[in-house]
């Protein structure tokens, strides 16, 4: 570039200028005029924001905040792969479109799948129900078990029924088999073999993940020595036989959707992801082979530059910790799924639902997750008709295709409000991984209830932020849709699915061999100190020949008595406690045949009541009532009248504060000789004049500042709304 360059636009006019005519300009420039426009406020509290993670995230970043950051200088494909772990990025191989399918009947998962596959989804993803992931037949589990929560699947015919009409060799499977992934697996391979297909050939993961089923549930069906003996098993075979296949996972599913932020999310799965290491080296399992079959998954939620810096931040620290093992750079590499959040998606308005999980996909891609599952907008309210696996598939193939965001390498890079914040939640959580790791790793962590207690700590605060209206969930507790009437909710009858369940599996074990597969049990039984390879050869034996999940699991774990049982985490969707109240005014409706009302008294001129009336409503809707708005009267007499004409027992005091101290305590008389069970509730917060409006008859204050999660709450209890 010259001193003094030129630029012709493109219509072909000459456009000369010179930039030295331009002075630059500074932080310290910045800053003067900024503190002009805040007339002595403090900058601090005006203009820097706190996050859950403990971070300040300033107004402005620049050059200055990346100087001493070695990580800005690296390259894609590159430790400590911050940029990502391909030199190319994506923009030869795209990401896995890897959108779950989640049915409970393997037929469903199959038609969904043979659809899903030609409209755009480039990889298989399903997870298996809770008695499938505790690798228990249905008819061994519980009503309420058997597909809850995924695909039920008990046998090497289930594997046919899923698989019917797809080719397995040409596509990454993933499925999250909880701590039934070596059954599982000796079910696919069976199939895998009946077919003449090569294993390896097979990529994706069959993984499994012990601590995560232990933080969600609270206890394992076996001890968490024998899921380590079988998640070694596992990963030893796959070294020789299934070379693509990842059999580790690390789900941040529990931390994430019970609240917890950032660093905590971060610091959690890596603590996860150390334990499962240090396991398999026990079992005499390098460094490499096991660093190499690990997949992560990690939630999005809304905060967009947070999730950026979450996922780049992630990669750097597993790099750091691979390394500390002698891992080489291939090794360092972190293969990141994604997965837009559950706990911020809502009920009512649940067509916000798309918006959200559009920003968080976005945010998944600008991280560089490698393969990315965009969350179904209806999923809190049932199960994902094809309509709205279309929206969400679509959601990535719009941002692929027409956004052409594969097409820059690391698009994120470079910024200098994302590198820094990418450093500051890698430093946090690096700091939290040792405290982690000074407690003697995160499942001696998980029994003395650390990541439980943090979590909740987090996630407490992040509620009170909604309740105060400090958060915004738009629908929820901002801008609701006062007309709404909620979804009904469709999700399975749980007795009828273990009914059908029990019986498609009674029809199969009729139709085997059972001599030969009680002999191929029988084997695998005697086996169980053997060599990863005979147990997984006996294992797939025993699967073609009809042994089911639950029987393969038993025949491998005899005198497996050492459980343990912790406190699990709660996860969560953070807009219920609304949705309570709101779902408590629809009822009142049904039995009434009127919504609760709140009628707003309003006096005095447009000026002096317009702001607050309209902050009222909303305030109201929040919580399902009908709002009714009252003229505007100067008059006490004509208001109280008013208000009388009404069914509300609600009545909302909406003027000026130097026209409440005359006007409330004669309207509040006045109102009270026709309704005398009336709730009073002022519009504002005179904080000196707090007393002499409670002594007046105000019930309640509503301002910004109010809970509006527990004002509202109380407000529906006195009217008899909700109990």
């Amino acid at each position: 570039m010259t001193d003094n360059p030129s630029y012709k636009n493109q219509t072909g006019f000459n456009t000369e200028f010179r930039l030295d005519e331009f002075s630059i300009p500074d932080y310290t420039a910045w800053r003067e005029e900024v503190d002009k426009l805040l007339k002595g406020a403090s900058f601090d509290e005006k203009m820097v924001s706190d996050t859950y993670e403990g971070l300040r995230i300033q107004p402005i970043y620049h050059k200055k905040d990346n100087e001493n950051l070695k990580t800005v200088k690296s390259y894609p494909g590159i430790p400590p792969f911050i940029r990502g772990n391909q030199a190319l990025g994506f923009t030869i191989e795209p990401r896995e479109i890897a959108q779950e399918v989640s049915y409970p009947l393997v037929k469903e998962v199959n038609e969904a799948l043979n659809h899903d596959l030609k409209m755009g989804q480039t990889s298989i993803s399903f997870t298996l129900d809770k008695a499938s992931r505790f690798a228990l037949d249905p008819d061994q589990s519980k009503v309420g078990e058997v597909g809850r929560g995924g695909m039920s699947i008990s046998s090497i015919a289930d594997v046919e029924a899923v698989f019917k009409g797809i080719d397995i060799e040409k596509l990454p499977v993933y499925v999250k088999t909880g701590t039934a992934a070596l059954p599982f697996a000796a079910l696919l391979f069976a199939f895998i073999r009946k077919h003449d297909k090569k294993a390896a050939n097979f990529r994706g993961c069959i993984g499994t993940d012990p601590l995560g089923e232990l933080a969600l549930n609270g206890s394992l069906p076996i001890s968490l020595d024998h899921a380590y003996k079988k998640m070694a098993l596992l990963t030893d075979w796959a070294k020789i036989n299934a070379p693509m296949l990842k059999t580790i996972a690390i789900d941040s599913h529990a931390w994430h959707n019970s609240g917890g932020n950032a660093i905590e999310e971060l610091a959690f799965s890596l603590g996860t992801g150390v334990d499962y290491i240090k396991a398999m080296r026990k079992k005499n399992l390098p460094i490499d082979m096991v660093a190499e079959r690990v997949r992560f998954t990690f939630s999005l939620g809304s905060r967009f530059f947070m999730e950026i810096a979450k996922l780049r931040a992630a990669r750097i620290l597993w790099a750091k910790i691979i390394d500390t093992f002698g891992g080489g750079s291939e090794s360092q590499k972190m293969f990141i799924h994604s997965q837009t959040s559950v706990y911020n998606i809502t009920t009512y308005d649940p067509q916000v639902n798309i918006l959200r999980a559009t920003t968080e996909a976005f945010s998944g891609i600008m991280g560089g997750s490698d393969s990315l599952h965009v969350g179904y907008y209806d999923e809190s309210i049932n199960l994902p008709d094809e309509f709205s696996r279309r929206i969400a598939r679509n959601i990535q193939l719009i941002l692929q295709m027409e956004s052409h965001l594969d097409k820059v390498i690391d698009p994120a890079g470079g910024s200098w409000y994302i590198e820094k914040l990418t450093d500051e939640i890698a430093m946090g959580a690096w700091k939290l991984f040792q405290d982690i790791e000074a407690k003697g790793g995160m499942f001696e962590s998980l029994k003395q209830g650390f990541p439980q207690q943090s979590i909740a700590k987090t996630s407490t605060a992040r509620e009170k932020s909604l309740a105060k209206c400090k958060d915004v969930l738009i629908g929820t507790n901002l801008y609701p849709n006062p007309d709404e009437k909620s979804a009904d909710f469709k999700f399975p009858d749980y007795e009828q699915l273990y009914g059908e369940r029990t019986r498609n599996l009674n029809s199969f074990r009729a139709s085997i061999n059972k001599e030969a597969k009680e002999e191929t049990l029988e084997k695998l039984y005697k086996i169980t100190e053997s060599s990863s390879n005979e147990i997984m050869d006996v294992a797939i034996e025993a699967a073609s020949c009809g042994a089911t999940i639950g029987e393969i699991a038993k025949a491998i774990r005899p005198d497996d008595f050492d459980r343990v049982d912790i406190y699990p985490v709660n996860i969560q969707r953070v807009s219920e406690m609304f949705e309570v109240v709101r779902k408590g005014a629809e009822n009142y409706n049904l039995k009434t045949g009127a919504l609760p009302q709140v009628f707003l008294a309003k006096i005095g001129k447009l000026p002096q009541y317009k702001s607050r009336a309209d902050f009222a409503a909303g305030f109201f809707e929040i919580g399902g009532f009908e709002v009714i708005h009252g003229e505007s009267y100067e008059s006490i007499d004509k208001t109280a009248i008013a208000a009388a004409k009404t069914d509300s027992r609600v009545i909302v005091i909406c003027s000026s504060d130097e026209n409440y101290f005359d006007t409330v305590p004669p309207l509040i008389k006045a109102i009270k000789k026709n309704k005398s069970d009336a709730i009073f509730v002022l519009a504002g917060y005179p904080k000196d004049q707090l007393e002499f409006y409670k002594k007046s008859g105000i019930d309640e204050f509503i301002s910004s500042t109010a809970n509006a999660y527990e004002l509202l709450e109380r407000v529906s209890q006195k009217i008899g709304v909700i109990s």
